[in-house]
């Protein structure tokens, strides 16, 4: 097999199990995680997503960064996973440079494989969480972008279109 190959199944794959015929669904990163396959053990490396928080904090949000590819899943079955466990055991390990995760009260939960690092840095402007890098750079707040950049507010509020 060759990668035209690979992008053929891929698309009819995406043609087949997308929500929408029409284009793109708007998802709110709040509501989504890692897959439970993604990078093994940790789900996540903090210094890439605060470093694209860093980015977006300073620079603005760039409406053609990335559209993430998710899979809904049921809440309920969600936090049975073992993606949700792997990701709440993460974040407690972590919770001084990440905010704190709870599905209970989500309308929706999603799992992304490619787009968890975008995700993750815009969970980290919408809670102003501190920064990974904090004894290295001078103080900079995420949660201070959300009030310079509309478009920062509204994929954090209204969510980013996504497969």
């Amino acid at each position: 097999r060759d990668m035209a190959d690979d992008v053929d199944v891929l698309n009819a794959l995406l043609a087949k199990y997308r929500e929408r015929d029409d284009g793109l669904v708007r998802v709110r990163a709040a509501y989504v995680i890692p897959d439970g396959t993604n990078r093994a053990s940790t789900g996540i490396s903090l210094e890439h997503a605060h470093g694209i928080a860093m980015h977006i904090a300073t620079k603005g949000y760039d409406d053609d960064h990335d559209v993430p590819v998710v899979v809904r899943e049921n809440v309920h079955a969600l936090m049975m996973s073992e993606a949700y466990a792997r990701w709440c055991a993460f974040v407690r390990a972590n919770a001084r440079v990440l905010p704190p995760v709870d599905a209970s009260n989500w309308p929706d939960g999603f799992t992304t494989l490619g787009s968890s690092h975008l995700c993750l840095a815009l969970k980290l402007i919408e809670h102003d969480t501190p920064s990974v890098f904090a004894s290295g750079v001078p103080f900079l707040s995420y949660g201070a972008a959300m009030s310079r950049d509309v478009r920062v507010r509204e994929a954090i509020e209204a969510g980013l279109p996504s497969v």
